[in-house]
């Protein structure tokens, strides 16, 4: 890698306007950067690969890439991280089999019909994910206040019923109401006993939870154990995936290995569980709804992608590109000595719209140059951007 400050020395060696005039560092800097853009629109680029290893959530299908996988580099002023996925180049689960990438709209359907065969697609910012089934006990179904163990509301959560017309599983869901509250509370105590020793620590609760309003909503917390004083707990702040909370259904998903442990839970006889939620104003309104509360076993998976970004700054964080509001001479470019041709090339190219005093001639033979620096550079490093496999449906 190279340094902004060679970079700019060998600019102004190869311009005319090296220390006065029409040109500063801010110019160059930008110039170096619309080639930094043109380099990315060309091709996909093995020095700008990183790698993210995350969860996969069983019952989950969508996350964010930018929230909860991690895909993301600092914008040019190094200081405000944004989203650096530009395309896939591997999924892979902690078992070393590569899922297929698809076009999403074909995962998403293939999700839809409960076919689950190894595959991702890429939508807005958000990885699609159709992985088989895994371990999993479904700890309620949420369709009766009774038949395993006794649910009861208590804090701010009144009218604790079976919502019969409304529902994700089976026949049904708890359904509560709140007046002028800010914590909402369903306990039971007496659930059927669960032996969860094969889930400890590798694995989520997963629970749907429709909200009427998410005005002031503030987090969901659950307590699972085996009595009010010996549990796990967990808060979550925003839906599995981090995908965006909404009116309506949700899905929030509580990682164990991440849970606080009070007391000396029996992970052989898991019969308790406290649902809270949670809002910061006093709120009012009507038909709360849980559904389904399952715990499945996680897979850790691996996304490699090639990212948008760069440059990376003296402390090796990620940058889109370089600063040109304030120039970091100690900034470097991603990539080898043809990868700073490339870019010393096509950024004297640009400087002639602002230079000017060269013919035609000399700026088509510059870009010229440029054109095969950067073919150069794509044979030893590029590649063509990735598409997905598009699936055919033929009328019968």
């Amino acid at each position: 890698m190279v340094q902004l400050t060679d970079i700019l020395a060998e600019v102004k060696e190869k311009n005319r306007n090296s220390t006065t005039g029409a040109l500063d560092d801010t110019k160059r800097t930008r110039s170096v950067n619309r080639i930094l853009e043109d380099l990315q629109d060309f091709a996909d680029w093995e020095f700008t690969k990183r790698s993210k290893t995350f969860y996969f959530i069983d019952g989950v299908s969508e996350y964010s890439l930018e929230n909860y996988v991690g895909a993301t580099c600092q914008d040019n002023d190094g200081a405000t991280a944004i989203l650096d996925f530009k395309n896939p180049h591997d999924l892979r689960p902690e078992d070393g089999r590569s899922l297929d990438y698809k076009e999403a709209k074909a995962v998403r359907e293939n999700i839809r019909k409960n076919k689950f065969i190894k595959e991702y697609g890429v939508d807005n910012g958000l990885l699609i994910i159709g992985y088989p089934k895994q371990v999993s006990a479904q700890l309620h179904n949420c369709d009766s206040l009774t038949a395993n163990g006794t649910w009861a509301a208590s804090g701010d959560a009144t009218n604790l019923t079976i919502d019969t017309q409304t529902f994700e599983e089976g026949s049904g869901a708890l359904n509560f109401d709140v007046s002028a509250g800010t914590s909402l509370i369903l306990t039971n105590s007496t659930l059927t006993s669960k032996d969860l020793t094969s889930l400890q620590n590798k694995s989520h609760i997963v629970m749907k939870v429709y909200l009427p309003t998410i005005t002031n909503f503030t987090s969901i917390a659950v307590r699972f154990g085996s009595s009010s004083t010996a549990y796990w707990e967990k808060t979550e702040t925003v839906p599995a995936g981090n995908a965006t909370l909404k009116a309506g259904w949700n899905t929030f998903a509580f990682r164990w290995a991440d849970a606080t442990e009070t007391g000396s839970p029996d992970v052989t006889a898991i019969d308790y569980m406290r649902i809270v939620l949670t809002y910061s104003a006093a709120t009012t309104d009507t038909d709360f709804r849980i559904d389904d509360i399952r715990i499945g076993k996680e897979v850790e998976m691996t996304l490699d992608y090639y990212s948008l970004a760069m440059v990376q700054d003296a402390s090796g964080d990620y940058q889109l590109e370089f600063n040109p509001d304030s120039v970091t001479l100690t900034d470097t470019l991603l990539g080898d000595s043809t990868a700073r041709r490339a870019v010393i090339q096509g950024a004297n190219y640009e400087l002639f719209e602002i230079v000017g005093g060269k013919s035609e001639r000399d700026r088509t033979d510059s870009f010229k140059i440029y054109e095969n620096t950067r073919m150069n550079l794509f044979k030893r490093a590029g590649h063509r951007v990735r598409r997905p496999t598009r699936v055919l449906n033929f009328a019968r």
